[in-house]
């Protein structure tokens, strides 16, 4: 529509026009016709589509302009009113500042006064010029006597559109942090509200089986695997033994004339290196800041052969064959089977078990498994006190009664048929247990295989005639987390329990084994607990005797799970302790020298490297103190040993000259005197006092 006042185009539905401010209520719309006149793109609206401009083909616009001031030259048009001068680059000839007044012609620019400033139109080429500078600015429409102030143009409807958007933001992330964070809380809370206690303990129980799995397959690789890795490992170790003051007056109450004042520590330094089935080890024994001597060794866990050499002896190596030892009859026939026995299951071991991945995969997939079966279980809310620290948890009771052990029993030996795992590992056991098993020294392990997997078919077969008289029990208490707090297990008479209860930083721990409702074997304290480390008092018990007290200091109890060592743990044997190990005559012996006594380990130990001290207290002040530290290192290739001779023939091949020499080193160090004449005197062919007693 268009005003009915000033004539020019308008939104439709308009009361007042936005242009001159006339009212237009009582005024109906005048339509205007265009069709003698080209309007340029100034003459219209900023809310209207541009009109196309009618373009002069043979006139080029050009534009030309300086700081402050523009002026465009082009064949389109003038602006339609005296409005604020528009983009110069559209149409019509314009410039601002000051420009003479005057009233327009035909070929000369039309000007006008705005509150922007002044300004001037340029020249149609097409069409007629229309005088727009008599028209009033815009105006912002005022109803008649209420003059109304005038607005600055403010952006409130974004600024608060932006504030409730940015509200709503900041709620969905911290939405999404307690998510993030509190993903166990708010989980447990669901699962538990809404699940049938079924359901519920399947998933606190899913959940701990895999806490379980990686914490058991993390602690198996580090305590097993990396011990019997004969492929890739190398650790640098030191071993420093240090004599404390109680032990000194109890050695030289004991030395006769020899004085140890001189003994200040005796430390061990060396490299242990498995590569390729092949393993060495360097070692170097010091007196106080003196070497001693050295040892070399080689292991070839293939052939099953050892080879040792001492240097200050003799340049050869020592062959040791456990199996030539045993049918030589060098060795004691019972001695000799057993170290055979054990070296081959030992060269064997790398092969046989299963890495870490396995293990957490086998434990994980036969735990759900058993979960599978279990459907008899009853929910409550309980508060559960031990050693005086209590919290309130969830408690389920589940019962196994015959029926259910059945159904877990057929369904792990179903699962275990199937599985390529389990069909890799009873493989891998066929060179040790295969001979056995199948009564020949070679044994196939598919063969082997077979065999077990027929005595699995057979167990099923038999599995209607087992049975249970009583059902096992067990119970769990689970916090507001989903973890498991605390676990008892109660067949017929037995009971297991194993739990910590926590209440404002502190915890209180039991574990124990009860049979006949006597107290066979307990571990009970408190303390205090900081993330997860433990400090507090625990009290080890036999038979109801308390053998032992056992203090921690920052202890992490997580690291332990893994494998590792992080704290300080201080035992403090009873006298019960001394009386059940046969060693109260002993201790009645030293007890001048050596009473209350306790043993204390302080350090941390990680996957690559670890540092320990452990010491030996008496009356908390140390006895004897031992320093360990070890680093893990890139493995690196294991020479073999050539021309090496039996250990027979190598002590023949030793000259007493050599022995001179090595206690000619020895009197070098801090020794005493009456030492070097005591080893002397061992030498084949010499003749020295043996060591005075008195």
């Amino acid at each position: 529509m268009f005003c009915g006042h000033c004539g020019r185009q308008i939104p439709d539905d308009s009361i007042f026009c936005p242009l001159c401010g006339a009212s237009l209520t009582n005024q109906a719309p005048v339509k205007k016709d265009f069709s003698q006149e080209t309007l340029s793109r100034y003459g219209q609206p900023s809310y209207q589509e541009a009109q196309a401009p009618a373009q002069n083909p043979g006139q080029a616009p050009a534009f030309q302009g300086g700081a402050g001031q523009g002026q465009w030259q082009g064949g389109y048009g003038a602006p339609a009113h005296p409005q604020m001068p528009q983009d110069p680059y559209q149409t019509g000839q314009w410039q601002t500042g000051q420009v003479p007044q005057g009233q327009p012609t035909q070929g000369q620019p039309v000007q006008g006064q705005t509150a922007y400033g002044q300004w001037q139109t340029g020249q149609f080429q097409t069409g007629q010029w229309q005088d727009t500078s008599q028209l009033p600015p815009f105006q912002q429409y005022q109803e008649p006597g209420k003059p109304k102030k005038q607005k600055k143009a403010s952006s409130g409807g974004k600024k608060k559109g932006l504030l409730i958007g940015g509200i709503c933001g900041g709620v969905v992330l911290v939405l999404a942090l307690v998510a993030v964070f509190f993903w166990s809380q708010v989980s447990n809370f669901f699962v538990r509200t809404f699940s049938s206690p079924e359901k519920y303990y399947q998933f606190v129980e899913s959940r701990n089986i895999d806490d379980v799995a990686g914490t058991a397959s993390g602690a198996y690789d580090q305590v097993i695997l990396k011990c019997i890795d004969t492929q890739n490992n190398r650790v640098e170790f030191n071993v420093t033994i240090k004599p404390e003051e109680p032990l000194l007056d109890l050695l030289n109450a004991a030395g006769g004339r020899i004085d140890f004042d001189w003994l200040e520590e005796v430390k061990i330094s060396g490299v242990s290196n498995f590569s390729d089935g092949m393993g060495s080890t360097t070692e170097t024994a010091y007196l106080n800041d003196d070497e001693l001597i050295n040892l070399n060794a080689v292991l070839d866990t293939k052939k099953n052969l050892y080879y040792i050499q001492v240097p200050e002896f003799s340049e050869d190596w020592i062959k040791f064959d456990p199996y030539s030892l045993m049918s030589g009859g060098s060795v004691p026939m019972y001695q000799a089977s057993q170290i055979y026995s054990v070296t081959n299951i030992y060269s064997q071991l790398p092969n046989m078990l299963p890495d870490a991945e396995i293990t957490n995969r086998l434990i994980a997939r036969y735990g759900k498994i058993v979960l599978d079966q279990i459907h008899d279980v009853s929910k409550e809310s309980e508060t559960l006190k031990i050693r005086n620290v209590s919290g309130h948890y969830t408690a389920l009771t589940i019962e196994l009664d015959e029926d259910t052990v059945k159904d877990i029993l057929n369904a792990v030996i179903e699962a275990m048929m199937d599985d390529k795992d389990i069909e890799d590992l009873i493989k891998k056991m066929a060179p040790i247990y295969g001979p056995a098993m199948l009564g020949t020294p070679n044994v196939d392990e598919d063969e082997f295989y077979d065999r077990l997997i027929e005595q699995m078919e057979k167990l099923q077969d038999e599995m209607d005639d087992f049975f249970m008289d009583d059902p096992i029990e067990m119970k769990i208490w689970v916090d507001g987390k989903g973890e498991i707090a605390a676990r008892k297990i109660n067949y017929r008479d037995h009971e297991l329990f194993v739990g910590m209860t926590e209440a404002g930083g502190k915890f209180g721990l039991e574990l124990s084994y009860t049979r006949d409702d006597r107290e066979y074997v307990s571990l009970k304290g408190t303390g205090t607990k900081s993330g997860d480390k433990l400090t507090g008092s625990l009290t080890f018990s036999s038979d109801e005797t308390e053998l032992a007290e056992i203090k921690l200091e920052s202890f992490d109890k997580e690291q332990v799970k893994k494998g590792f060592f992080d704290g300080k743990v201080i035992v403090y044997p009873t006298q019960e302790f001394y009386q059940a190990a046969g060693l109260s005559r002993m201790m009645q012996q030293f007890k001048s020298f050596a009473s209350d006594l306790a043993i204390m380990v302080d350090g941390k130990t990680t996957e690559s490297e670890g540092k320990l001290t452990l010491q030996i207290l008496t009356d908390d002040d140390p006895f004897v103190t031992i320093q360990m530290e070890s680093k893990k290192k890139k493995a690196e290739e294991v020479d073999k040993v050539k021309g090496a001779v039996d250990y027979m023939e190598w002590t023949r091949n030793i000259e007493p000259s050599d022995l001179e020499d090595f206690v000619d080193k020895l009197e070098k160090t801090d020794l005493p005197k009456e030492l070097i004449d005591y080893l002397r005197s061992t030498i084949p062919g010499q003749s020295y006092p043996a060591i005075p007693t008195e």
